[in-house]
């Protein structure tokens, strides 16, 4: 997952950055157990989602409203989708998708790594 370092100052003390706020929050996420870490990894994909409709939108210099006239998806609900406050039927990404001449394919998900695993 690439994230993006945002920083700021807490009242003169060290920089804080946005990796270290998401380390925080998965570390909490490990603490709580295997039902925070499960709706973190739901958090994560619906994101992930997000960024994805968002980067093949730009890739194909098209902006929201142009989606609205190719799909007849709302721009306020392309602009909801893309920014991970909506939650799309598949119907919605399928018509997203083909307006950027892409299509859904299922995939194999990456090999969960054990506890054990992240530590070693």
């Amino acid at each position: 997952m690439t994230l993006w370092v945002i920083t700021h100052t807490l009242r003169g003390m060290a920089k804080y950055t946005f990796n270290d706020l998401w380390a925080e929050i998965v570390a909490k996420a490990r603490d709580e157990g295997s039902d925070a870490e499960e709706q973190l990894e739901d958090f994560e994909s619906a994101f992930a989602w997000a960024r994805e409709l968002a980067l093949a939108r730009k890739k194909r210099k098209l902006s929201q409203k142009q989606v609205e006239r190719k799909t007849g998806i709302p721009q306020s609900e392309i602009s909801r989708i893309e920014s991970g406050e909506a939650n799309p039927t598949i119907q919605t990404v399928i018509r997203l998708l083909a307006a950027y001449d892409l299509r859904v394919a299922v995939v194999p998900a990456p090999r969960k790594r054990t506890r054990a695993q992240s530590i070693a």
